[in-house]
């Protein structure tokens, strides 16, 4: 090579170092960070960072939901537990023979159909369904009857319903409810 050739080479680095790439060796690349360059892998890994913080936060609020679900579970296990040592202790019966104890609790009306056995079905055994609503809405203190887009049985026995929650609350006494089905 001549001087004059040597001293452009000298002067200007070579297009392959200019691209990234080692003058001796085109297959190992040199790395050239500019400003620019140094910007944007700063962004990307302050992303990273903020994504990994987002998942990490999503993990742990994962994990104190689990946490906190198996701590209801848990005391929901308890409450079982203390229930059925309270039924032992109490003698009371599993569940299925608490529901046949329910249906023995049902007796014949004096018209042949079961009936409950409380105060409220003993009061108006016996009588018609439309009596039976007639003393219901005098009770109850109703005007109108809201249940007159159903059968008059249902009619009956809704009212009756409303008339045990009335006595059940000491709206209405019961005494008053045997008086009012007896006239």
């Amino acid at each position: 090579m001549d001087t004059k050739q040597q001293t452009l080479v000298d002067d200007h680095p070579p297009i392959a170092v200019q691209l990234g790439f080692s003058v001796f060796n085109p297959n190992v690349k040199v790395d050239i960070m500019t400003d620019k360059t140094q910007a944007s892998e700063a962004k990307l890994a302050e992303r990273e960072a903020k994504l990994a913080e987002r998942e990490a936060a999503k993990a742990a609020k994962a994990a104190e939901r689990e946490a906190a679900k198996a701590a209801r579970q848990a005391a929901r296990e308890a409450a079982r537990a203390e229930r059925a040592a309270k039924l032992a202790e109490l003698g009371e019966r599993p569940k299925m023979l608490a529901l046949r104890s329910a249906k023995e609790r049902y007796v014949k009306a004096k018209n042949g159909f079961l009936r409950s056995d409380d105060d409220i079905a003993r009061a108006f055994d016996g009588l018609a369904p439309d009596r039976t609503i007639a003393v219901c809405m005098n009770l109850l203190g109703l005007g109108a009857n809201p249940y007159t887009h159903l059968n008059i049985g249902q009619q009956s026995m809704n009212l009756r319903n409303k008339l045990r929650t009335a006595v059940k609350r000491g709206v209405i006494s019961i005494d008053a409810v045997r008086a009012a089905a007896q006239s």
